[in-house]
């Protein structure tokens, strides 16, 4: 006889050896190729880092906002505008009028107290947003701040039933957008990386009933701004544009950047399908 001793495998450790097994097993079919075209667009991803920077920004300079005169009567027409959205109608021309004393004050707030002043009254109408939205202020004082901000968020799909369904920062990111126009400004203007990740992600990505060209347009600006899944969700646009080559082409460039196999598999599907 031997003097080496025979071990056996207990029960338990064979049901182990078959779950490791097992588990191999799947995680080699799930290398195997297999094309999988693409049913829905990517769902918007935000580094949280970065929107809490945001956030903190807010508050810091809300403490230092500008006060005078000149910033009482911008507030007062933007709170005016506010409730007129909501109201009953007004003639166009006064409507104009309130554009043209909002452009002006807007002009004597910067030019006092410069971008840094107006960037702090945005952020103090910023924290007034999450009070608005959940009825916590007087009607005048919200409707002023609101206006037709919640039937915007209808529109693009932030809200259903009036019931937020965005993320804050998401919703944030669509109060500037309201703010910026309002003073007559570029929508997007004073908004950093991730805020634009944001605006433009959540058009592009979620905001199902506007129209596609919208939507296309606001893909190109969240890539731009360095979102999350930006070829994959070029990759999915052309594909739904009509333009499969392309499609394959960005679907290669995201599993060679992030080694997706999903994302692969997308671009196997669209040449099997097109080829």
């Amino acid at each position: 006889m031997s003097g080496r001793s025979v071990k056996r495998v207990t029960p338990s450790g064979a049901r182990l050896l078959l779950l490791i097994l097992g588990a191999a097993g799947a995680g080699l079919a799930w290398m195997v190729p297999r094309p999988v075209l693409p049913r829905e667009l990517p769902v918007l991803v935000l580094d949280p880092a970065a929107t809490a920077a945001v956030l903190a920004q807010d508050q810091a300079r809300t403490e230092s906002a500008p006060t005078g005169p000149k910033v009482d009567r911008l507030v007062g027409l933007f709170l005016e505008q506010g409730r007129e959205e909501v109201g009953e109608g007004e003639l166009a021309e006064v409507y104009d009028q309130r554009g043209r004393a909002l452009v002006e004050a807007t002009a004597e707030v910067r030019a006092e107290f410069g971008e840094e002043g107006l960037a702090a009254l945005r952020s103090a109408a910023i924290l007034q947003l999450a009070p608005a939205l959940a009825g916590d202020l007087d009607q005048e004082e919200q409707e002023g701040r609101l206006g037709s901000f919640p039937r915007m968020l209808e529109r693009y799909g932030a809200s259903a039933d009036g019931q937020v369904t965005a993320s804050p920062f998401v919703v944030r990111a669509m109060y500037v957008a309201r703010w910026n126009a309002i003073h007559r400004m570029e929508l997007t203007e004073g908004m950093g990386e991730v805020e634009l990740q944001a605006y433009w992600g959540w058009l592009a990505l979620h905001a199902e009933a506007a129209p596609m060209a919208r939507r296309e347009a606001a893909a190109r600006a969240y890539v731009e701004a360095g979102g999350v899944n930006g070829a994959e969700v070029e990759a999915t646009f052309a594909l739904r544009r009509g333009r499969p080559q392309v499609a394959v082409e960005l679907f290669e460039a995201a599993f060679e950047e992030t080694g997706n196999l999903r994302v692969r598999n997308h671009g196997l599907a669209v040449m099997s399908v097109f080829d």
